[in-house]
């Protein structure tokens, strides 16, 4: 078991289902409209934040290409974006926000892989689709995000900032660009698509056996620890479950809401539906106390000192 502080993401290690190396490539070239944008160095100070390598895109490239020119943007200060031992960063695409996290050489961005990409695999959940893609000098991954703490700060219209090994850019209301030596993404619209160009490997797994070392807030599922405040369930196919207070799995407290959704309205008391779930306490608060808290339940076990909220959506 995986303990996790509450700063650093957890990111699924997946493999691609039913995916060759030749599958992949096909893939990663449908999904990105055959755009394959070349790169090439540019000399910058070596300076975390700065990598003498990062890739501009090169002159002449369609409009549609991914990568950005970094001259055009506002550079803002990677350190802005520190947040409890990692880089993170939010944008706001069409009105929804997407975000990003930096650790140990790779970013990963929440996204909407495209219908042509493979399932991910993550044992003992069954396969799903990916929501997030992963980026580091050596390539792209796509995968699944789990743990995942809230950005405290916004990567603004026009802005750009440099983590070393990937740069990204909010080039305008719309698209989020993250590019590296050898890859390059973009997340777009309210619906977060994600459109990739350069090299695509089938696992997070063979991203990271190509030279960088694994993040140490990587972790294999739902089964890591993490300690409050976190956001648990941030890959498709699972609830949202906000750690509060203590420390606990994921799995648990995804769990305890599940199990309290499915008797409140059966064993609930009173106007919140008060009901024993297990150890725990779960209700449905008031709309007044709902919408201080932000949350739609809140669950809590005194003897543990835990405390789950599942949050407001919308």
């Amino acid at each position: 078991m995986f303990r996790m502080t509450a700063g650093l993401a957890v990111v699924m290690l997946g493999t691609l289902v039913g995916c060759s190396s030749s599958d992949s490539e096909d893939a990663a070239a449908s999904q990105s409209n055959n755009d394959q944008s070349e790169v090439q160095s540019q000399s910058t100070s070596a300076s975390e934040g700065d990598n003498p390598k990062m890739p501009s895109p090169t002159k002449g490239t369609s409009a549609d290409s991914i990568g950005f020119d970094e001259s055009a943007y506002q550079k803002i200060d990677v350190q802005r974006f520190s947040q409890n031992g990692i880089k993170a960063f939010y944008v706001t695409l069409d009105g929804k926000k997407s975000e990003c996290f930096y650790s140990d050489g790779a970013v990963t961005c929440i996204g909407k892989a495209d219908s042509s990409i493979p399932d991910v695999e993550v044992p003992p959940f069954p396969p799903q689709s990916p929501g997030a893609i992963m980026l580091d000098t050596s390539g792209a991954a796509y995968t699944l995000v789990e743990g995942v703490p809230s950005a405290q700060e916004e990567l603004d219209d026009g802005q750009w900032t440099s983590f070393g090994t990937a740069a990204c850019a909010k080039t305008d209301a719309n698209k989020l660009v993250c590019q590296s030596d050898n890859a390059a993404f973009a997340i777009e619209g309210k619906d977060r698509n994600i459109r990739t160009s350069g090299k695509v490997f089938d696992s997070v797994e063979e991203l990271m056996a190509q030279g960088s070392e694994p993040a140490r807030g990587y972790s294999q599922g739902t089964d890591a620890l993490v300690q409050g405040p976190m956001m648990c369930g941030a890959m498709e196919g699972h609830r949202l479950a906000e750690v509060v207070k203590g420390e606990m799995t994921c799995a648990e407290a995804m769990d305890v809401l599940d199990r309290y959704d499915t008797i409140k309205d059966t064993e609930g008391g009173g106007n919140t539906l008060t009901a024993q779930v297990g150890d725990w306490v779960c209700s449905s608060p008031t709309y007044a106390r709902s919408q201080e808290l932000q949350a739609a339940t809140v669950c809590e076990n005194s003897k543990r000192g835990l405390q789950v909220h599942e949050p407001l959506m919308g």
